[in-house]
């Protein structure tokens, strides 16, 4: 606290620091000069530099004291009078004689206020609106009762030095904290513009957009796709693939596209019937990682093909060709909670390939895909969670319920 000063001028300024002039919807802080009295342990300090160990001057304490014009932030003022001093030294505030005199009308306005200087009212004074300055005169009233709760405020001054200095240390660090905070939100952002460039590369090499970027036919019907690889499923479809599958195979084939578990073993044993139109899946699945990999996006091509997991298409053949849920469970070794959602995964799939078919106007893909997922739309599989009791007694009672 360095007691009673004289404001000898304010300006806006930039919130960011930044120079120059001061925009609309810029955010400003007002700065304040402010003329005020602190104590310098040697006479050749008269004030024109401001050293980290200044602090208030206390009258008969043996320093000297020194006046000096500072800049301060406006909320750093805790105070305003009601009191304008007009005098001829404000307009020469370098040398030390027009800041001496200034100092001692201070301190004259002091004696002369024995119980303080009259505030500056904001409503009598200012002509504050009431609206505005209520609420700001009840959180001023909140704000100083916090700060006398504050035990920092009954320390010894050593300790309360220490104090001071370990906040001002959390706060530089915090600071710290942000700006690193700033670089790492900036690098992410510059990364993952990288990942957009090269991923748009991928999309016109491919052909779902052109040079311009306009989405083409290819890029319409892979954002009709999000239960899989929209990418590999496009190739698919556009490649003639589907198109040339009987619906048994077809469901089959699709089951490679959602069943995301990796692979228990390295060669599944496919019949001729299904292995055809794997490999054919393997060979869209090459040539979307090497394009991927050619646009400089992190992608090894192999493990890309080797992420489509054939052990669940004899299943989900000999599903759609009507076998009963029973019998096709002791086609695979997986759990049937495993086998239920690839067969409800599947199913949303299929109607997104009906809706993409629809979009590029190809009729007769889209009906195929409306088969195929009526076929596999059957059974325990889609059937609602039944739970029933029956008692033969109060005291028995069972239960039974459907997989769901």
């Amino acid at each position: 606290d360095y007691g009673l000063g004289i404001i000898v001028n304010h300006r806006s300024v930039r919130a960011d620091g930044r120079q120059g002039r001061i925009k609309r919807g810029v955010e400003t802080r007002i700065e304040v000069d402010v003329l005020i009295e602190y104590a310098a342990t040697t006479a050749g300090d008269d004030g024109k530099t401001l050293h980290a160990g200044m602090r208030p001057f206390v009258p008969g304490s043996g320093d000297l004291a020194v006046r000096k014009v500072v800049t301060v932030k406006l909320e750093n003022l805790r105070e305003l009078t009601a009191v304008m001093i007009n005098s001829a030294a404000k307009k020469d505030l370098n040398r030390k004689e027009p800041r001496d005199s200034l100092m001692r009308t201070v301190a004259e306005a002091r004696r002369r206020n024995p119980e303080g200087l009259p505030l500056l009212k904001p409503r009598e004074d200012m002509e504050v609106p009431e609206a505005e300055i209520s609420p700001l005169l009840q959180q001023q009233v909140e704000l100083r009762e916090r700060l006398n709760n504050l035990s920092v405020k009954d320390m010894e001054e050593e300790a309360k030095a220490r104090a001071f200095a370990n906040f001002e240390l959390k706060q530089k660090m915090q600071l710290q904290l942000r700006a690193v905070k700033r670089e790492i939100n900036s690098a992410q952002s510059l990364v993952m513009q990288d990942d957009l460039k090269r991923m748009r590369k991928v999309l016109r090499r491919l052909g779902h957009a052109d040079n311009d970027d306009v989405i083409q036919l290819k890029g319409r019907v892979a954002c009709e796709i999000n239960s899989a690889d929209e990418l590999v499923a496009t190739e698919l479809m556009f490649n003639g693939v589907f198109a040339s599958l009987t619906e048994e195979q077809l469901a089959g084939l699709v089951a490679c596209l959602c069943f995301a578990e990796k692979r228990t073993e390295e060669d599944a044993r496919l019949s001729p019937t299904l292995a055809g139109p794997f490999q054919q899946l393997q060979e869209a699945a090459r040539q979307v990682g090497t394009v991927c990999a050619d646009c400089g996006v992190e992608l090894e091509v192999e493990a890309f093909v080797e992420k489509f997991n054939p052990e669940m298409m004899e299943v989900l053949y000999a599903w759609a060709s009507g076998c009963k849920f029973v019998d096709l469970c002791k086609l695979t070794d997986a759990y049937e909670g495993t086998i239920i959602r690839l067969i409800r995964r599947e199913e949303e799939l299929l109607r997104q390939l009906s809706s993409a078919s629809y979009a590029i106007g190809n009729m007769e893909l889209r009906d195929k895909f409306d088969r195929v997922s009526t076929k596999i739309k059957r059974d325990i599989v889609f059937a609602a969670a039944y739970i029933f009791r029956a008692s033969a007694s109060a005291s028995t009672s069972a239960s039974a319920s459907a997989y769901a």
